[in-house]
């Protein structure tokens, strides 16, 4: 990508550049903390001509090439034109890359950068050039990288080749460079922090098996299978969190397998000297980030992609060569919920119907909802929960087996809004799962609140269960911290003689329901159930202040 002579002349220009605003040397520059050697660094991606305003848009990336993370602090960025003129430089914060990750660096402050901007340089190194220019990466006396890059094109980075793992001598070729062509926000298309699309499509035909060169084992249609895919996350930015999963119903390679949107122009195109085998059942997650504390907390990915998933509706496919092995269109998604394929049904023929299809129902990470590289539930889980990594049948709370047994509708030491409860003793182990809770049962049951929960809400027997306003036991007046979830519901105290009623319910039917007068309960005083169901003041004190009742616990006899 460029001759030694220039560059010899603009290292040596860059490494006696002055700091940026600055007329001499570089004034207390931070030492590189890491020891890097030439190549550890590679430069990978440059937009120097955004779509508009350049200010704060332009960006190169730079990928970690070692096999350990490595913090960037004092690594010094290098920037000049192709002459060696107008150069300026950069130190480092505090930043960390991880072994096999990609680091997008723009020039904007550090508060305003993009998600997709892992670390801001503010105006340090100036506009780039967008006839061409060179970049550098510099630890003490140790040239890390070294780039020209060519004339840019409007609204498209230049990337190095996603078919070439990243090396300091790959990028020294203007051919392994291409413009972009994955739009990554209006009007602008590259692939800032992930791997680079590819600048032409490998059709591999041989691999090393451990050590010795063999035929790909190419995939037939149906082979590879779209059974999730999240292009709607949020718990973070779509640009960083969107993720797609392939399941494996044959044994092959994945050497050659190209993906995307259009099998007219594939985004991913999967090269390796080593044969990329799969089994059956192997499920590969490809994802917009590896970073789990940017992507949401997704496991670690098997492989990444630049281009966007539509949040209204589009299609992807897998292929190899010119067959297209599967591919599939929705129509719509929902925040926060992958869309999932129901597990009975993992074929190319079944995912092409989005009747088949549901959204995720499992929490992961930062609690977006889906199974990202796991098994996924079934579509209908009416009467099934999560028992660990298992699904089984709910076990239902039994009428006989259930009573509300303490309730405070009127509490002193906090606000009825943040205080008031009630208690339900469960005489039996039982799962809570789609219990209805609500406060009028005649004639009809009104539900408030339903236990929704796809994971097992499972209670011991001879258990008592708060359902309160409130569960923080810093606003709720101090009560327990287990056995307790949200009411969703006010028990009311206004007016003397208006008539109350609060019921716990299983699928409609009701299991137990008490009735009180408003006024009939003195401030910060629950009343008590005792088991020959007589009403009483509860004496005991709870939490802090003089709020009596024993939530939680075993009531006393009534007089």
């Amino acid at each position: 990508m460029h001759s030694k002579p220039v560059l010899a002349l603009a290292s040596a220009f860059l490494l006696t550049a002055c700091g940026p605003g600055d007329d001499g040397p570089i004034d207390g520059e931070q030492d590189c903390t890491a020891a890097l050697l030439t190549g550890d660094l590679v430069i990978t991606e440059v937009m120097a001509n955004p779509e508009g305003d350049d200010d704060g848009n332009e960006f190169f990336e730079i990928y970690n090439a070692t096999g350990s993370a490595i913090d960037l602090t004092g690594l010094v960025l290098e920037k000049a034109s192709v002459d060696g003129s107008s150069a300026k430089t950069h130190v480092m914060s505090e930043t960390i890359i991880e072994a096999g990750e990609y680091l997008a660096l723009g020039g904007v402050l550090p508060e305003f950068r993009a998600e997709y901007i892992g670390y801001g340089y503010a105006d340090d190194l100036g506009g780039m050039t967008n006839s061409g220019g060179q970049l550098g990466l510099r630890c003490g006396d140790v040239e890390v990288d070294h780039l020209f890059y060519g004339e840019a094109v409007s609204g498209h980075s230049q990337g190095l080749d996603g078919n070439i793992t990243p090396d300091h001598l790959a990028n020294d070729s203007i051919e392994n460079f291409c413009p972009a062509t994955t739009e990554y926000a209006t009007g602008s298309y590259g692939s800032p922090g992930v791997a680079n699309e590819p600048c032409s499509i490998v059709v591999q035909t041989t691999c090393l098996d451990n050590g010795t060169e063999r035929d790909v084992i190419q995939p037939e249609v149906g082979d590879l299978v779209f059974s999730e895919f999240m292009p709607n996350p949020d718990a973070v930015g779509d640009e960083v969190g969107e993720w797609f999963e392939l399941v494996a119903t044959g044994s092959f390679d994945l050497n050659g397998v190209v993906a995307g949107n259009d099998p007219e122009s594939p985004k991913i195109n999967l090269t390796d000297e080593n044969c990329l085998a799969v089994a059956p059942g192997d499920r590969l997650l490809f994802a917009r980030s590896t970073d789990a504390s940017v992507n949401g907390g997704l496991p670690a990915p098997d492989f990444t992609f630049s281009f966007g998933l539509s949040n209204g509706g589009a299609t992807l496919f897998v292929g190899v060569d010119e067959t297209v092995i599967d591919t599939i269109t929705w129509t719509g998604s929902s925040a926060g919920e992958s869309t999932s394929l129901d597990p009975a049904l993992e074929s190319a023929a079944a995912n092409d119907d989005e009747a088949n299809w549901c959204d995720g129902k499992t929490p992961y990470g930062d609690g977006d909802l889906g199974t990202p590289g796991a098994a996924n539930l079934p579509c209908d889980t009416s009467g099934m929960c999560m028992d660990g990594d298992t699904l089984r049948p709910t076990n239902p709370p039994l009428a006989g087996d259930v009573r509300i047994t303490e309730f405070m509708p009127n509490p002193a030491v906090v606000s009825d809004t943040n205080g008031e409860w009630f208690e339900v003793h469960f005489a039996s182990a039982a799962d809570l799962n789609g219990l209805q809770l609500g406060k009028e049962s005649d004639p009809a049951l009104v539900v408030s609140t339903t236990i929704d929960s796809v994971e097992c809400v499972a209670v011991d027997a001879d258990t008592h269960v708060l359902f309160a306003r409130k569960t923080d036991p810093l606003v709720n007046g101090g009560l327990p911290e287990t056995n307790i979830f949200p009411s969703g519901f006010s028990l009311g105290q206004t007016g003397a003689g208006t008539s109350f009623n609060i019921f716990v319910a299983i699928d409609n039917a009701l299991l137990d329901s008490v009735d009180y007068l408003g006024g009939d309960t003195s401030s910060g005083v629950a009343r008590q159930i005792d088991l020959a169901d007589i009403v009483c003041d509860a004496t005991d004190p709870y939490g802090p202040g003089d709020n009596l009742g024993t939530p939680g616990l075993p009531n006393g006899t009534c007089p």
